[in-house]
């Protein structure tokens, strides 16, 4: 019985792994296309990304479209929402 369990929970790891792989693949590839999106609409030419392990060391303020950025990004919300359904 143990045996049995222990196969169904590593079944059952791996089916939500590859789900959450499957759902952050789509939320990457909607906040790349609205990324897109957003920088056409304002002009801009190059649209960095900093976090963790991020290569960036410094941006002037006067470069920074963060607080933009989300407000554009949650007038999509909805649209990404919808998609992970």
């Amino acid at each position: 019985l143990q045996q049995e369990f222990a196969i169904y929970e590593q079944e059952k790891t791996i089916e939500i792994q590859n789900e959450l792989e499957k759902k952050l693949t789509l939320i990457s590839k909607q906040i790349q296309t609205y990324a897109k999106a957003f920088c056409e609409k304002n002009n801009i030419d190059i649209l960095l990304q900093s976090g963790q392990g991020s290569p960036i060391g410094y941006i002037h303020t006067s470069m920074n479209a963060t607080n933009e950025f989300i407000n554009f990004m949650n007038q999509k919300q909805a649209n990404i929402e919808k998609d992970l359904k």
